[in-house]
């Protein structure tokens, strides 16, 4: 117990020396560049006219073949699933899906297709 009481004294010390070393006014700057009354708003920020906000484009599917089969369309690493239809034979399956703007190619049941305009026709024979 001894080893203790020797132990007390220094740990209070600490505590006290560190309680009292506190800033108890402390209030915390977001920004110490711009203060908040002279931030621009975004209808003062000039933007190119031509700058394209869009993320996403739709794409238009006209899907043709002989076979009745189930459609799948996805992405190349097959992470996303865009798609998923039925083709009945005698009838061109179209669809539109929206895709993000930085996909260049998707695969449609299994079949790489490159995305160069917003209108794909993909024959399922070939």
């Amino acid at each position: 117990m001894k080893t203790y009481k020797f132990l007390i004294i220094p740990i209070f010390s600490i505590i006290l020396i560190i309680n009292m070393s506190c800033d108890r006014n402390f209030e915390p700057k977001f920004n110490d560049n711009i203060p908040i009354e002279d931030a621009q708003s975004l209808n003062e920020i000039d933007f190119n006219k031509d700058f394209d906000w869009e993320t996403t484009r739709n794409i238009e599917f006209t899907i043709t073949g002989n076979t009745e089969q189930v459609i799948t369309i996805s992405s190349v690493d097959l992470e996303v699933r865009y798609h998923r239809g039925h083709f009945m034979v005698g009838e061109d399956y179209k669809i539109t899906i929206n895709i993000p703007k930085t996909v260049e190619s998707v695969l449609v049941n299994n079949r790489l297709v490159n995305l160069s305009s917003d209108h794909i026709i993909c024959n399922l024979d070939q």
